[in-house]
């Protein structure tokens, strides 16, 4: 499972496509959770400066793939609905995901040892491809992803115990 604080709520994604919401106080904001399906396998999630909840899926059934996808659902009061959905080649079982100060979804692609990413408007609800292959050669199976404040992406190496910078200019 993964875990995220977004104005004081607690998010969890589980393994098996099940995303709760919890208050401060501990009350589910949902009582049966959202249910992601027809993705499951969630690797992570991350909570964009919209209150955007953005989950990764080792599986993509829509395009017939288990490369992987990127799903976004409102948080806050609306918690579940639908934002958007990426997905591409360059996703290779994405098991990290950051959402930085711009807006931007960014990807450990754990197979192919890259980084992705996603340039999204402020409400999160358009998006492009923004980068990919970030860190090809260098880094080495990431399970983590974060960005620094000059937006430069951080990766940390499963396999080598190493973390890896990578620039976006």
């Amino acid at each position: 499972w993964s875990s995220d604080v977004c104005s004081s709520d607690l998010f969890v994604a589980g393994f098996n496509g099940i995303l709760s919401g919890f208050t401060p106080q501990g009350q589910p904001i949902k009582a049966a959770g959202v249910v992601t399906a027809p993705f499951n396998e969630i690797y992570a999630l991350a909570i964009d400066p919209s209150g955007n909840i953005w989950i990764t899926s080792e599986e993509d059934p829509t395009h017939g793939s288990t490369k992987g996808s990127v799903f976004g659902l409102t948080g806050g009061t609306n918690f579940g609905g639908y934002v958007n959905y990426f997905y591409d080649t360059s996703l290779d079982y994405p098991e990290s995901i950051f959402a930085d100060s711009n807006g931007n979804i960014d990807v450990g692609n754990y197979a192919n040892g890259t980084a992705t990413v996603y340039a999204t408007s402020n409400s999160g609800t358009t998006g492009s491809i923004l980068a990919t292959g970030l860190g090809a050669g260098s880094t080495s199976f990431p399970v983590g992803i974060t960005a620094d404040q000059t937006h430069g992406l951080w990766l940390a190496n499963q396999s080598s115990g190493t973390v890896t910078h990578v620039n976006l200019a």
